[in-house]
């Protein structure tokens, strides 16, 4: 809320604004065991392809 708030008070018109909310997820290949969490980590590139998506690294919503 606080973001599209701003383009508001900045004086962009409501009318125009559209909101999307991205549905999909994106995988990777590790390298090695994780070091610790979080980003950062080595990859060697995408993940496993879905079976819906059949595009390695991309997952759609249902996968």
């Amino acid at each position: 809320r606080g973001f599209v708030q701003g383009w508001i008070q900045d004086g962009f018109p409501a009318n125009r604004l559209v909101l999307a909310v991205p549905a999909f997820g994106r995988s990777f290949t590790l390298t090695s065991q994780p070091v610790g969490s979080g980003i950062g980590q080595a990859v060697s590139g995408g993940g496993t392809a879905g079976a819906m998506s059949n595009e390695s690294g991309l997952l759609d919503y249902g996968e």
